[in-house]
């Protein structure tokens, strides 16, 4: 896991800079030499990046923001860890530090949960990967454009940012991530001068009832005289739940984004805890379970029950989902961009090809599976409009 981070600011008047350093004392180990190597690599190439560098037991993963900002976001990591795994999680932190870095108490605050959850990023679950992904505001953003378009040039997408987004965002790192997750896929189209980017996966979330713990509470640490209770708290909540955007947000931001609260939430998913139980899984005190089940309560993420010995147990009373999926109303998108002539025919098609393709390797591993009447008739009737007009040589 990594052991520290030094942030590092250039000044054109008094040069390189330690602005922060956490946790305390890393900034000793790491010589100002050292950071003066790094510092040169980036000279080098002069553009926002990542430099690895191991010096005897020190292994170093530093990102430079770029010559408008000028911060070097410097990681200290284990000898056997590999920096380019760190990649993620740093430009998330460093989106997050530079919204706030003018506040040098507001950064002194922030550090050490933004340094928790880069040292953390490699080992995150597919869950919490999209859960910081769909937290950035910017990254929302860009996907509800592209459920709006499906298919957008390069340059397109890249100029809007600037202009729509005057925070910090590394546009190429950005954009890399989001073929790197599968939910774009950057294809060249012949005759189109920049590469096009389509939309082959969406994210969605919801919560959904703790299905494995309602079928048998007993057999998940319950005792048997809760059960009842349990279950019917359980369907008196999703009665009344109605999905709403404000309510997946907290969920990500204060759950899956949050690196304690999710691994108690994940125990919590498999079986019922007592306090007790729960501080010998955690390693945790009662004042931090304390905070942390207070927050999955007011979620109403948890509920808990008490038995006739007066001991408390802690129960999921709402589980959450977020993922991936196929967007099929992509076929809708293409026909309306056909109709409004938004797109050449030569895209249209090429964003038809694509959509086949990534059914086959969504949803048959990448074979080719046979075709039902319907989808034949679907795929007929979008390719027969995009046509229509003008015959287009298969390509």
């Amino acid at each position: 896991m990594a052991n520290g981070i030094i942030i590092m600011h250039w000044d054109d008047r008094i040069g390189a800079e330690i602005t922060t350093a956490y946790p305390e004392g890393i900034d000793k180990k790491i010589q100002i030499k050292t950071l003066m190597q790094l510092y040169a690599q980036h000279e080098y190439t002069g553009e926002a990046g990542f430099v690895f560098l191991t010096i005897g037991d020190l292994n170093l993963v530093s990102y430079y923001t770029g010559p408008n900002t000028k911060y070097y976001i410097v990681l200290s990591l284990d000898e056997d860890e590999e920096g380019a795994e760190f990649q993620e999680g740093i430009l998330i932190l460093t989106r997050q530090l530079m919204e706030i870095v003018s506040d040098p108490d507001l950064v002194k605050d922030r550090i050490p949960y933004l340094f928790k959850q880069a040292a953390a990023y490699p080992y995150f679950t597919e869950e919490q990967k999209l859960g910081i992904f769909f937290a950035d505001e910017i990254k929302r953003k860009i996907l509800e454009r592209f459920r709006m378009e499906m298919m957008v040039s390069r340059s397109d997408i890249e100029l809007w940012i600037k202009q729509n987004f005057e925070i910090y965002v590394d546009i190429e790192a950005l954009l890399e991530q989001l073929m790197s997750m599968g939910l774009v896929k950057t294809v060249s189209v012949k005759g189109i001068s920049s590469d096009m980017m389509f939309f082959v996966q969406d994210i969605m979330m919801l919560r959904h009832p703790p299905i494995e713990i309602l079928k048998d509470p007993t057999a998940h640490n319950m005792p048997a005289p809760l059960k009842k209770f349990y279950v019917e708290e359980v369907q008196n909540f999703f009665k009344q739940y109605i999905l709403n955007e404000s309510d997946n947000m907290k969920i990500i931001a204060n759950v899956i984004c949050d690196v304690d609260t999710y691994n108690v939430f994940k125990l919590l998913r498999e079986n019922v805890y007592t306090m007790s139980e729960l501080k010998e899984k955690t390693n945790k005190n009662e004042v931090e379970l304390g905070h942390i089940l207070k927050s999955l309560w007011e979620l109403k993420m948890i509920t808990v029950l008490e038995d006739a010995h007066k001991v408390e147990f802690y129960c999921i009373l709402s589980d959450f989902y977020i993922g991936k999926f196929y967007p099929t109303y992509n076929i809708d998108t293409i026909l309306k961009s056909h109709a409004n002539k938004v797109q050449s025919k030569k895209v249209l098609l090429k964003a038809l090809d694509i959509m086949r393709e990534e059914y086959y390797i969504q949803h048959a591993g990448g074979k080719k599976i046979k075709k039902g009447k319907i989808e034949k008739a679907a795929e007929a009737k979008v390719k027969s409009k995009v046509l229509a007009e003008t015959p287009v040589k298969s390509m």
